[in-house]
């Protein structure tokens, strides 16, 4: 039978109130880093955070559940790790701070490619991945409408550059994790290089 729950992500307070549930979280990316998502089961990840067996499912409902939570901490790590890196360039400098978001993007799927697979698979329910996904691709959809004020980006419709630009750092990563750019003679020794030459590039075409 299909599992049909349906995660809802908890509140605030229990998400800091609950050191066993952070706990389970930590332990299923432990075990999707290292096994794969087919080995991250409710009761593995319970032994492994050293609460009872009942624990996670009461916390997740299920494994979709789980890899749901999985899934949107991630997207909500990868949105922080880009704030920090755009917090100290301008806002008229859109260019800049997209070229600063593709180097986070690609060195953060680089560290973490078990989990970036999960939360942009069907392995979790739709709706999650898109909402989370959503603040990431906020974010660039502010950057570019920045630009577009400071009259150094296109002004074309914000969300369509975002989305090509999106796509661009997409596609980068799945090639990059995959394995695939080393047999096509990409040099794949600095990845923030190749990460600013792939926004650059992509730059120039939105650039006025």
């Amino acid at each position: 039978m299909p599992d049909t729950h349906v995660y809802s992500p908890p509140q605030v307070a229990e998400l800091q109130s609950s050191p066993g549930r952070r706990a389970v979280l930590a332990s299923a990316v432990a075990v999707l880093h290292e096994q794969g998502v087919d080995a991250v089961t409710l009761r593995e990840v319970a032994r492994r955070s050293g609460v009872a067996q009942s624990a996670p499912a009461r916390w997740f409902g299920s494994k979709v559940g789980l890899l749901a939570a999985v899934a949107e901490e991630g997207y909500t790590d990868l949105y922080a790790a880009i704030d920090r890196a755009v917090a100290r360039i301008p806002r008229d400098e859109a260019l800049l701070r997209l070229q600063a978001t593709a180097k986070v993007w690609v060195s953060w799927v680089l560290a973490q490619p078990a989990r970036y697979r999960v939360m942009t698979s069907g392995a979790v329910p739709g709706d999650v991945t898109i909402q989370s996904g959503l603040r990431v691709f906020g974010r660039l959809v502010r950057y570019i409408e920045q630009g577009q004020a400071a009259g150094t980006v296109r002004t074309w419709p914000a969300t369509e550059l975002a989305l090509v630009f999106l796509s661009t750092l997409h596609g980068l990563a799945m090639l990059m994790i995959d394995g695939r750019l080393g047999s096509m003679g990409v040099d794949l020794a600095d990845t923030d290089k190749l990460a600013a030459l792939v926004a650059d590039r992509v730059a120039q075409g939105l650039s006025t």
